[in-house]
């Protein structure tokens, strides 16, 4: 929610300026700021609770997690670039772009802490610890501008907001944390995992199903770390002894879904503060994230029963699957928008068939994948005959 008020500010007045309708703009905005949890190499907060719970090193959770953000912010990037190409939007005129070289002088510290970042999470493995060797730096080369300088001022407001977040985290974390230690001591978490398991039966798609129900529930008041380290606790290791499924896939499954609430209707909070900057209706820019966010409402279920998307499996398969579901998504995305690329517009009735045959081309299964080319293959010939007629037919003048 602080990267949609912060980056928002400046993206969506800009996206509006370009031609996109404000709904359009808060939904591009919350969605995109949503992804920056699921996105290596940093993550979000839950990536590092995932580290203690879940016990895997912080490197194999981000290398995992790499190709299922890749292909979220692909689905993003097809419907905004079909949207455009829809409705014939352009660019910033050149003139008006700031050159790489000034851009590069005034933002090198900031690429430098980056660029620390990864080096201490993944080569020196310094774990939790990263971010505050990374805000020293920070601290450090904050002094090379004037404009950046860390004054007496600016350190207190920074101490202040610091001590905010630190309270409201221990306020978060500190009863949880006391929850879960007396659920260990007495069994209870036992006592608490079987029901679930129980109600799901030997079924575990209704397991998952009442664990994406509490996800959203969680989310839909803002919270995230709670439903997760609770699942993460509670249900997660019996599912991975009844199941042998993933362990890291399970983790990322609950993590995917917790950020389903954020833009998903009714409650969409990302969505309700991105449409408040747009000037936008919230439930509009709400559905509209929805559709652009298409891909976090399915791919969990693709690398949990197919880890090769995790890098949990041979190389070979991870780089064939991740190229069907780069097809399988690009044309999903595009039939949802009404655009596809070398076709032009799209037909109402190729739309629903389009985005059919793409989910069906991403689907880990051969027999879903051979259906999903030939329906959309056989759709795009009959759109591409149609167009040539249309354009070969020849025209009459009316004397």
């Amino acid at each position: 929610m602080a990267n949609i008020v912060t980056t928002g500010s400046i993206t969506i007045p800009a996206m509006k300026r370009m031609g996109y309708p404000s709904h359009y703009a808060g939904a591009i905005e919350a969605v995109a700021s949503t992804g920056g949890v699921i996105m290596p190499p940093v993550m979000g907060s839950i990536a590092f609770i995932m580290v203690i719970i879940a016990d895997i090193p912080y490197a194999v959770i981000i290398a995992g997690a790499f190709i299922p953000a890749v292909l979220y912010y692909w689905g993003l990037l097809v419907q905004v670039d079909a949207y455009a190409a829809r409705v014939g939007l352009k660019g910033i005129p050149r003139e008006e772009i700031p050159s790489l070289w000034q851009t590069l002088k005034g933002g090198w510290p900031y690429i430098t802490v980056i660029a620390f970042l990864v080096f201490g999470l993944l080569y020196m493995r310094w774990g939790a610890v990263t971010p505050f060797y990374a805000s020293v730096l920070l601290l450090i080369l904050s002094f090379t501008r004037r404009e950046t300088m860390m004054t007496p001022k600016r350190i207190v407001a920074v101490l202040a907001t610091v001590g905010n977040l630190i309270t409201y985290m221990i306020s978060i974390l500190l009863p949880i944390g006391l929850i879960i230690i007396g659920l260990q001591a007495t069994g209870t978490i036992t006592a608490l995992t079987i029901p679930i398991i129980k109600l799901g039966g030997e079924n575990v798609f209704i397991v998952l199903f009442i664990a994406i129900v509490v996800c959203y529930l969680f989310g839909m008041i803002g919270v995230t770390g709670v439903p997760y380290i609770i699942l993460a606790v509670c249900v997660i290791p019996a599912l991975v002894e009844a199941t042998g499924l993933s362990k890291l896939g399970f983790h990322l499954f609950i993590m995917y879904y917790l950020l389903m609430a954020h833009i998903t209707p009714p409650i969409c909070i990302s969505a309700f503060i991105a449409g408040a900057l747009a000037g936008a209706p919230p439930f509009k820019t709400g559905f509209t994230a929805m559709r652009l966010a298409v891909v976090l409402y399915f791919i969990p279920f693709f690398y949990l029963f197919n880890p090769a998307l995790i890098l949990e499996g041979p190389i070979l398969e991870t780089l064939y699957l991740f190229a069907l579901c780069l097809v399988g998504i690009w044309i999903l995305a595009s039939g949802l928008e009404g655009y596809l690329l070398k076709v032009g517009r799209l037909s109402l009735w190729s739309r629903p068939l389009l985005a059919a045959g793409g989910f069906l081309i991403a689907f880990p299964e051969w027999m879903a994948t051979i259906i999903g080319f030939a329906l959309s293959a056989a759709v795009i010939v009959i759109l591409l005959t149609v167009k040539k007629t249309v354009i070969g037919k020849p025209t009459y003048s009316s004397s």
